[in-house]
């Protein structure tokens, strides 16, 4: 697990691909392109949604759910098993350490020479975090006896899953070498998606291994983020995958990366399950539609057909007090884990038109987080701002303000 300074580190990696290497997000109807153009849409209670959003076919996409096999040494769901701890560590029934790193070093140069056009990305062995947001190649060779755990981020687009496959891996048993690919992030012992809203329980979430032979199975995560951590104490091992990202029809937990307004939509489809955007800066946020524990009508079928038109209730407020099972939350706190974060305010109804209150998380993670019983089709569509200067607006008090870590100052 990374140590504080290594969090440090990571924040520092991300905000700089948030402002030279934005992700572009895909925008939900109505486009707005600014606060202003928001305000005036605001201003205009009679305006319905024009052109409502086109949703993607329904379809199921399996989760990295189905048993290892044939990738070498699996190790208990940990990365502070001991090697020693196994006779299968034995350093006995190991190659040599030259041997390997040799044979390694080997395939590498075959990789080298083969005609591949994808992006090659060489890791640095001297860093310890990565955050990556293309698609490529990516491979890091030990220089050092290190024993830190390190990690490799990767994060595609919201409406993408990340895969992993290994092209080649050599992670020694001996002096506690390991790899693990996770479902998800995981960062100073919290969790992305928290445990108990990934559909997969955490100790599935983790495919840990150790030896010479490379993984056949290609990981697929259950969002748009995975992450490889690896401690290789051994000089001249290590590993290449490649990372691609696949079309996810159906989102439901993603991290978002930007420091510029943006639009966003959580839906459940008719699941019962738990679905949170996250960003890794304070944020305020406005309901540009909502339909959240209420009978579904297509909002086109609305337009176009008076008499399937519902009541609207408008946005409701502390749904969960009022014993409501579906509902909305806006949450923020210290860490990645949306379980350890406090609410700032919950809501549901239907309200097919902008909201005109903000709500402003002043915490260093935020999230929305949709919670669905099955009963019903949620969908909520919500614009957000990073408040990257950390000072909640003057129009309106804060939802939440976290506390400081004078720790970290």
């Amino acid at each position: 697990m990374p140590s504080s300074n290594e969090y440090r580190i990571f924040i520092i990696s991300l905000f700089s691909l948030m402002i030279f290497n934005p992700i572009q997000i895909i925008q939900t109807n109505p486009v707005i392109v600014d606060m202003d153009q928001l305000n005036q849409l605001i201003d205009d209670d009679s305006m319905m949604l024009e052109n409502p959003q086109i949703l993607p076919p329904q379809s199921t996409i399996p989760y990295i759910n189905e048993q290892q096999d044939e990738i070498g040494v699996i190790i208990p769901p940990t990365l502070a098993t001991t090697a020693k701890e196994n006779d299968l560590f034995n350093a006995d029934t190991l190659p040599s350490s030259s041997s390997s790193s040799s044979s390694f070093m080997d395939n590498m140069m075959m990789l080298a020479t083969q005609n591949i056009t994808e992006n090659i990305v060489q890791l640095n062995p001297k860093d310890c975090i990565f955050v990556k947001t293309e698609e490529g190649i990516y491979t890091l060779t030990s220089e050092d006896e290190s024993n830190l755990v390190c990690g490799l981020y990767l994060m595609a687009s919201p409406t993408q899953f990340v895969e992993i496959e290994f092209l080649q891996f050599d992670v020694s048993c001996h002096k506690n070498g390991l790899l693990s690919v996770v479902d998800g992030w995981e960062l100073m012992g919290q969790f992305f998606p928290s445990v108990e809203d990934h559909p997969i329980p955490r100790d599935a979430r983790y495919h840990e291994f150790c030896g010479h032979v490379k993984p056949k199975k290609i990981f697929r995560m259950s969002q748009n983020v995975g992450l490889i951590e690896y401690r290789i104490p051994n000089v001249g091992q290590g590993f290449t995958v490649r990372v691609r990202f696949v079309e996810n029809p159906k989102p439901c937990n993603t991290i978002i990366q930007g420091v510029n307004y943006g639009i966003y939509t959580l839906r459940n489809y008719g699941r019962r399950i738990n679905c949170t955007m996250s960003i890794l800066f304070s944020a305020s946020f406005r309901i540009l539609s909502m339909n959240v524990g209420q009978s579904y009508r297509r909002l086109d079928s609305m337009i176009h057909s008076p008499k399937n038109y519902v009541a609207e209730t408008g946005v409701i407020k502390k749904c969960k007090k009022r014993g409501m099972n579906d509902y909305v939350e806006f949450r923020g706190g210290q860490g990645l884990d949306t379980q350890l974060m406090q609410i700032g305010d919950d809501v549901c109804g239907f309200r097919p038109f902008p909201h005109k209150k903000r709500f402003t998380v002043m915490c260093t993670n935020t999230a929305v987080r949709l919670v669905s019983s099955g009963q019903y089709d949620n969908q909520i569509e919500f614009g957000y701002e990073p408040m990257l200067d950390l000072e909640p607006p003057s129009q309106q008090p804060a939802s939440l303000i976290c506390p400081i870590n004078l720790q970290d100052q």
